[in-house]
């Protein structure tokens, strides 16, 4: 095969030397195909992209290409090839672009200063491939083709709302093709320079459009709210595929402190529902947010505040959560011949040493804590304080010193014995300002024999066992968090992958090596179950290296190269899109798809959604194919067109129900009501490509 490739290059003129050294590959198989004399479209496979996105390019003797040099020198490069009469533009000190046709490709190759050719490409937008994987084209498509309703459902009619922090409210993702704002509403609730919400005394309501565009952002700190907002429901005209689930949602955006806790959520949620109340629209609300501290089962006020606020077209969509691979969750059960539970835990910076964790028992289950110093090394308890009863009515409060503990700070734990979920509860505030290399805080927790307890780090620390023998390390179930992910109304979203990296405007690919395989759950996407045992989350959604809108007021115009897109608007401004990865991104895709839905029910509830997700959410390798419902990804992946239909009650017109996905390649068993079957036998209904099969 090499030598083979040899020829082939030598037949174009160009060295091997130069190939090896030089030519990425994708301009290598370009000139492969050159030398074959072809005319013809071809597709070029980008190697430095993960998965098995192409570019088309046209591969004619007379065609030129769009190339990226990355150069030693840009300066000395770009004289060097104005010598040749080529043009070029620096980017970076670092990078040109320029027009090169194949015959320049041997003399560029030859350029000392230059590093490596890269074939041009327009860059892959990850929200294009989010569409394609979850259907939403579909859904977006109006021709009776590809979609059986015959019409078009972008969230037309529907309130969507965003509870975040970093809104940049004049971006091109919230704007008509005429200009016009999208944004109806803003609350700003840590400012206080006008108005204040009807029924609220805090903050800065904005109403009008020119009010929210002179606010311009309610943070110049904080971008995430940008990208959130653009996910469900960006539509920028001058970037199509860019723009988000549901392009022609009214959007209503509630702007919280990056420290904010569950009472501003509470007053936001039902801020955006009481507005889509007064416009007589539904509406659904993402929360990109999320907590540890709680009791995880859906009993916590917010969660029981959701449950009350939601119902027929309202709608509560969250973020699982971020932390499917922190070991931040302890749980154990109390027996004769194990009746306590050791642990210890540090610190996410050892500068900064504060930690909050929660525990909970069983209801009218009493329990005791202790906090301990040991020595991290032999594992021996070098100080255990005096045990808290989970029943007790007044907190501890512990001062520890470096000359007698071997650590330096003061630790409360505070008992909350009266909940509503009858479990008994404390939490352990940890502030520590110094503390010898070799020790470690910990915890002894005892109880009645077959009581168990849970605890959270809700720091994003670990519990570890540091290998000790009686010691126990921390677990990564049930770590899906509050406010996003255990509300018996909201509906959970955790994050798969759709690709491993991005080319920015500069040209550089940036690759994100960690996150695993190409339509693999995120590593980092929080799992359940529930404290009391519901599966959580419920759906999945593209979650890693999703290109949605930023805030320029949170990068600057120097950050400009660093975007993987640039768009000019109708304005003709310049508007930043950059990838961003978590659940936070997963979230508002599924809210924007349900805001579809809604246009087509807008009385569908909770339960409604998460019965359409339970019949229409699809499985393949990475979750499981014939697997139960899980922990880790819920029904599966979301299938915004199969939605659709159920949503719309849609009725094929031979009495079958075409609860279907063309993107599945595997063949598909139905049962009469059109529920997907998980073991398939041998005569049925089957829907292949979105055609019915009699076997």
């Amino acid at each position: 095969m090499k030598k083979l490739l040899t020829l082939i290059l030598t037949l174009c003129g160009l060295s091997l030397s130069a190939q090896y050294s030089k030519l990425s590959t994708n301009l290598t198989a370009r000139l492969a195909q050159q030398a074959r004399h072809s005319q013809q479209s071809i597709l070029l496979h980008t190697h430095n992209r993960v998965g098995s996105h192409f570019l088309q390019a046209e591969a004619g003797e007379g065609s030129v290409f769009r190339a990226i040099l990355r150069c030693s020198s840009a300066s000395s490069a770009y004289a060097d090839l104005a010598a040749l009469g080529i043009e070029s533009t620096c980017i970076t000190d670092e990078l040109l672009t320029a027009t090169l046709s194949l015959a320049d490709v041997e003399q560029v190759a030859g350029i000392e200063s230059i590093e490596r050719i890269e074939l041009g490409a327009p860059a892959q937008p990850c929200l294009k491939f989010s569409r394609t994987d979850t259907a939403i084209d579909r859904v977006h498509n109006a021709n009776p083709k590809f979609n059986a309703l015959g019409q078009s459902y972008t969230g037309h009619g529907v309130v969507v709302g965003v509870v975040d922090t970093g809104f940049e409210y004049g971006h091109a993702a919230f704007r008509r093709p005429d200009g016009t704002l999208r944004i109806s509403r803003v609350w700003e609730q840590t400012t206080g320079y006008g108005r204040t919400p009807g029924q609220f005394n805090y903050g800065t309501e904005l109403r009008t459009e020119s009010e929210i565009l002179n606010a311009r952002t309610d943070n110049s700190g904080a971008t995430h709210g940008t990208h959130v907002a653009g996910c469900a429901a960006g539509s920028d005209p001058s970037a199509p595929d860019y723009q988000g689930m549901a392009p022609n949602a009214e959007l209503v955006l509630v702007a919280v402190s990056s420290s904010t806790n569950s009472s501003y959520v509470m007053d936001a949620v039902k801020y955006i529902f009481d507005y889509a109340s007064e416009v007589g629209k539904p509406c659904v609300i993402n929360l990109s947010l999320g907590s540890h501290f709680g009791p995880h089962d859906g009993t916590s006020t917010l969660d029981q505040a959701f449950d009350a606020l939601t119902g027929p077209g309202r709608i509560l969509v969250g973020a699982a959560g971020n932390e499917g691979d922190y070991k931040l969750h302890l749980t154990g059960t109390f027996t004769a011949a194990e009746p306590e539970l050791r642990t210890m835990y540090g610190f996410l910076s050892e500068t900064a040493m504060d930690n909050l964790i929660d525990i909970w028992g069983e209801p009218r289950q009493s329990y005791s804590v202790s906090l301990i110093v040991a020595d991290n090394l032999k594992g021996q308890v070098r100080y255990e304080s005096e045990a808290l009863t989970s029943s007790a009515t007044e907190p501890q409060h512990l001062e520890l010193n470096n000359a007698t503990h071997g650590v330096t700070g003061y630790i409360d734990l505070v008992p909350c014995p009266v909940n509503s979920n009858e479990r008994q509860n404390i939490y352990i505030e940890t502030h520590l300002t110094a503390k010898q290399p070799n020790r470690t805080l910990g915890l002894i927790l005892r109880g009645p024999e077959g009581t168990t307890i849970h605890a959270w780090n809700c720091s994003l620390s670990d519990f570890v066992s540091n290998s000790r023998q009686g010691f126990t390390a921390g677990d990564t179930h049930s770590t899906v968090g509050e406010i996003g992910g255990t509300s018996r109304s909201i509906i959970s979203v955790g994050a798969y992958q759709l690709r491993g990296g991005f080319t920015n405007v500069a040209g550089e690919q940036m690759m994100l090596p960690n996150f695993g395989l190409v339509g693999d759950m995120g590593y980092f996407s929080s799992l359940g179950p529930t404290l009391d045992g519901r599966m959580k989350p419920d759906v999945c959604a593209p979650g890693v290296a999703i290109c949605g809108p930023v805030s320029k007021h949170y990068y600057g115009s120097d950050a400009r190269y660093q975007m993987e897109y640039l768009s000019d608007g109708t304005d003709k401004g310049l508007y930043y899109y950059y990838p961003m990865t978590g659940t936070s991104m997963a979230s508002p895709i599924v809210a924007g798809i349900v805001a579809c839905w809604l246009e087509a029910d807008p009385s569908l509830t909770p339960e409604a959604v998460r019965q359409i997700l339970s019949h229409t959410s699809r499985r393949d390798l990475y979750t499981g194919p014939l697997s139960l419902p899980d922990n880790r990804c819920g029904y599966g992946k979301i299938d915004a067109y199969a939605g659709l239909l159920e949503a719309a009650h849609y009725v094929d017109p031979e009495g079958i129900r075409l609860n279907f996905n063309d993107n599945v390649n595997d063949n598909c068993l139905y049962d009469l009501q059109g529920r997907r079957q998980v073991r398939q036998s041998q005569k049925g209904l089957y829907i292949h490509s979105g055609r019915k099969v009699i076997y």
